[in-house]
Order: structure tokens, then sequence, then C-alpha cells
């Protein structure tokens, strides 16, 4: 079918770190040609997502009305089995995985989720983002894991439900600190907090 997409913006998080950022910018990581191709063959008339926001109120937005089959987002996957590949998400898709992400892991308005894993993940938009909009629960968003600061915020916030990766759980429950948090908000309202394997 035909696109009415009429521009394309282009960003990286390099664009907003800081100089001492471990963000790696595109220069570090376009190495590989068949990103170098999919990165030129993008738009030509490329607008910084930087300058956008800065035009604020001034930017002239024109919206069609989205029908429920129509293409939503492109959300890239992790690359495990090479480069990340562009998974097309329609709107039905992001509102059904949103509800039944909220009603398989029971989550409800008195619900604050721990988000360990980025939005740009589908595991992290889905629980920390989607799921938020449709149950009205409260999120706790880590800018980068660590076991501490894992632990710090479900002790401060009282998080009902994380979902880590194994690893990150293993290295939580064999953590020399982890008496001094408390971590039992994390049981309160189920059994057990989320764990997936992952690669």
């Amino acid at each position: 079918t035909e696109s009415s997409v009429e521009t394309v913006l282009l960003t990286a998080y390099g664009a907003f770190a800081g100089d001492d950022s471990s963000i790696p910018v595109h220069s570090e990581v376009a190495e590989e040609p068949a990103l170098d191709a999919a990165l030129s063959a993008g738009p030509t008339d490329e607008e910084a997502f930087g300058d956008v926001l800065a035009e604020g109120d001034d930017a002239e937005v024109s919206l069609a009305e989205p029908a429920i089959a129509d293409r939503a987002l492109v959300q890239y996957t992790g690359g495990t089995t090479g480069l990340p590949k562009g998974c097309v998400h329609t709107h039905w898709n992001v509102l059904f995985k949103a509800q039944t992400t909220a009603q398989v892991r029971r989550y409800g308005s008195e619900d604050v989720l721990l988000g360990t894993m980025p939005l740009f993940h589908v595991a992290g938009k889905q629980r920390y983002c989607d799921a938020l909009a449709a149950t009205g629960c409260h999120t706790v968003l880590l800018a980068r894991y660590t076991p501490e600061a894992v632990m710090a915020a479900v002790d401060a916030y009282d998080v009902t439900s994380s979902w880590l990766a194994v690893p990150a759980a293993r290295e939580i429950v064999d953590h020399p600190a982890i008496d001094r948090y408390d971590l039992e908000s994390l049981s309160d309202r189920r059994d057990c907090t989320n764990c997936s394997s992952f690669g």
C-alpha cells in the first residue's frame, strides 16, 4: 500500500548525550556495510529531532485520523542474530499487547512497575509503557541497569513487579548487599516476579 508519510525524523541517543557519555555515536557503530547502506537509503530532507523539539508549538503538524489496522510504529529487534530488524506494529498490535500483557501479568492500578529494560525494545515498551497506559499503574524507569539501582528502586518505591533477564535476577539474588534492601513489595500482589531468559 502507498504510504502517506511525508517527513521522517532521525535521531539517536548520542545526539542527546554529553561528551562523557558511554552511549556510542553513529560513527562508532556504523562500520558494517549493511548498516551504512540502510542509513544512506534514508530520507534526503532529514531534520534533526532536536531541532523539531526546539520549534515547540510553532511546528506545523498535520495528523491523519488513524485506523486500527494502520501502522503505528516500527520497533527494532535486539540484533541477537545480526543487525536489528524493523518490525512493523499496527495500532491494533500495540493495544492488544498492552491489554493482554496487563491481563496476563495481573497488573492493576495499585501496581508499581520497575522498568529495567529499554523502552526501544519490545519488552520494555510493552511492559513499562503500553501496559501502564492500559491499567493506570505507575512505572519507575531506570536510565541504566545496575543491581544496586534495582534493589534501591524496589525499596524506595514499593515496586510490585519488574521484568528481569535471568543474569540480572541472578546478580541481584547473589548480591552481597541484598539484605540492606527491603524487596518484599515484589511479592505483595503475586507469588513471584517476572523473569525471562531471552538470548
